[in-house]
C-alpha cells in the first residue's frame, strides 16, 4: 500500500508540475515564460519547500526485499489529488484560449494537463538532462530530440480531439508544459530519494530502473550540483512571490472580479477601480487585497513599497504626467524592473501579443523609439518626484518628532 501511495504523490508531482525545479540550463529558457500559472509549492534549488504547500506527506520507511538501499513509502493527505494516470477513451477540447491553454469543458481541459504529465514520464528517460538542443550543445550531449517531441505530441492527439485550426498553437504549449513537468518529476525525485540517500522501488516504477544511476551520478555530480547552485541563486533574487494556488490566475480573476462586484452592489467604491487589469491583478495575486468595510487596499509588508508606488503610477497616469505605453505601463513603473518578453506580469504567463494585443499596431511602429524615449524621461521624473514628495515626508516627520520632544522636555 507505501509504495501504491508513493506512486500516486509523485504521479500527482508531475501532473501538476512546478516551475521551482526548472533548471534554467537544463530546460534553456525562463520557465517564467510559461510556467507560473500553476504550482503553488516553492522550493529552492535542493527541494526545500517555502511557502504555501497543500499537501502534507509523511515518510515511512520501508527495507526492499533487494537489500539495497531503502524506498520511501509516503501517505496520501487527504483532498490530494489521484495520480497523474493515462486516460483512456476519447476526449474532446471545444475551446482553445488564445496562448493555447484550453479552457473548456473543465474537466477534459483539467485531464490534458495530467495526460501531458504521463505521457513525458513515461517516454523520457529521467537521465535526459536538456529539454531542447543549442548551438552550443553537441550530439553527445542528453536532450530530447525533435522526433522525440513529435512522438510526444502524436502520443497526446490519440486521446484529445482539439478545435479545428488550433493544433499548432497548442502543440507549442503542451510542450512546454511537458518541459515543466519533466523538470518537476525530476526535481521530486530529487528531493525525495537523491538527498536522503535512497532508491525508489522499481517495482513501482519500473520505467526509471535502467535510467536511475545515471540520473543520480548527473544530480550529484560536479555540473549537476553547480547548476543547483546557480539556481538557488537566481531563486533567491526574486523579491515578490504570487499566492495564487494551482489553478493560476485563470481561476483567481472571477473570485477578485466577484470581490470588487459585491463592493460596488453595497455602494462601495473599490480602490482599484480606475486601475488597469493588469495591475490590479498582480496587486491581487501577490497578497494585496481590500477592505470589505470601505474598499480600501490592505496589504503586507512584502508588496509595501510596490502597492505605494503602483498607486502613485495610477494617479501619475491619470493626471497625464505618466503616459503608459504597452508594456511601459503602470505597473512596470511601480515595480521598477522591466517586462519579461516571454511573459504578462499580472495576466498570467502569457506571451505580449496577447497580454498587451490592444497594443499590437505598436509592435513594428517608427514611432516606438521615440516612445520609448519619452518613456524613460518620465519615468525618470516621476522616480524623482517620488524620491523627492518621500524626503518631504521623512523631514517632517523628524521635525513633527524633535517639536514632540522639545515640547515633552518644556516645564
Amino acid at each position: 500500500m507505501a509504495d501504491r501511495d508513493e506512486e500516486q504523490i509523485l504521479y500527482d508531482t508531475i501532473a501538476e508540475g512546478s516551475s521551482q525545479y526548472w533548471n534554467e540550463e537544463e530546460g534553456n529558457e525562463d520557465p517564467n515564460q510559461y510556467l507560473n500559472e500553476e504550482g503553488n509549492v516553492e522550493r529552492d534549488a535542493e527541494g526545500n519547500q517555502q511557502g504555501h504547500v497543500e499537501r502534507d506527506v509523511e515518510g515511512n520507511q520501508e527495507e526492499e526485499a533487494s537489500g539495497s538501499q531503502p524506498s520511501v513509502g509516503q501517505k496520501r493527505a487527504r483532498g490530494q489529488r489521484g495520480a497523474a494516470k493515462k486516460r483512456e477513451g476519447r476526449h474532446i477540447i471545444t475551446e482553445v484560449q488564445e496562448d493555447g491553454r484550453h479552457s473548456a469543458p473543465a474537466e477534459a481541459a483539467k485531464n490534458y494537463v495530467r495526460h501531458s504529465g504521463w505521457v513525458v514520464r513515461d517516454n523520457v528517460p529521467v537521465s535526459t538532462v536538456y529539454w531542447r538542443r543549442t548551438r552550443a550543445r553537441g550530439d553527445h550531449e542528453s536532450f530530447v530530440s525533435d522526433s522525440e517531441k513529435e512522438m510526444l505530441w502524436t502520443t497526446m492527439l490519440e486521446t484529445f480531439t482539439l478545435p479545428a485550426g488550433t493544433e499548432d498553437k497548442v502543440k507549442s504549449g503542451t510542450l512546454k508544459k511537458m518541459a515543466e513537468q519533466f523538470q518537476s518529476f525530476k526535481g521530486d525525485l530529487y528531493q525525495k530519494y537523491i538527498l536522503k540517500g535512497q532508491t525508489p522501488n522499481f517495482d513501482t516504477f519500473p520505467k526509471l530502473r535502467d535510467h536511475w544511476d545515471e540520473f543520480v551520478a548527473y544530480k550529484t555530480g560536479e555540473q549537476g550540483q553547480a547548476m543547483m547552485e546557480r539556481n538557488k541563486e537566481n531563486a533567491a533574487k526574486k523579491k515578490y512571490h504570487h499566492h495564487l494556488g494551482s489553478g493560476g490566475y485563470s481561476v483567481a480573476m472571477p473570485k477578485w472580479e466577484q470581490m470588487e462586484a459585491s463592493l460596488i452592489e453595497r455602494g462601495i467604491e473599490p480602490a482599484t477601480a480606475n486601475w488597469p487589469e493588469r495591475s490590479k491583478f498582480w496587486y491581487y495575486a501577490h497578497g494585496g487585497t481590500l477592505n470589505p468595510a470601505d474598499g480600501s487596499l490592505v496589504f503586507g509588508d512584502q508588496i509595501r513599497e510596490a502597492a505605494r508606488r503602483l498607486t502613485d503610477a495610477v494617479e501619475a497616469s491619470s493626471q497625464g504626467t505618466f503616459r503608459p505605453d504597452r508594456d511601459r505601463d503602470e505597473l512596470t513603473l511601480a515595480l521598477q524592473t522591466p517586462e519579461h518578453p516571454g511573459r504578462t506580469r499580472g495576466k498570467g504567463v502569457i506571451p505580449w501579443k496577447i497580454g498587451f494585443k490592444e497594443d499590437i499596431h505598436t509592435y513594428r511602429s517608427r514611432m516606438r523609439s521615440k516612445r520609448d524615449t519619452e518613456a524613460k524621461i518620465a519615468d525618470l521624473e516621476f522616480r524623482v518626484s517620488s524620491y523627492e514628495l518621500n524626503m518631504q515626508e521623512e523631514v517632517a516627520r523628524k521635525v513633527d518628532e524633535r517639536m514632540a520632544a522639545h515640547r515633552s522636555h518644556d516645564p
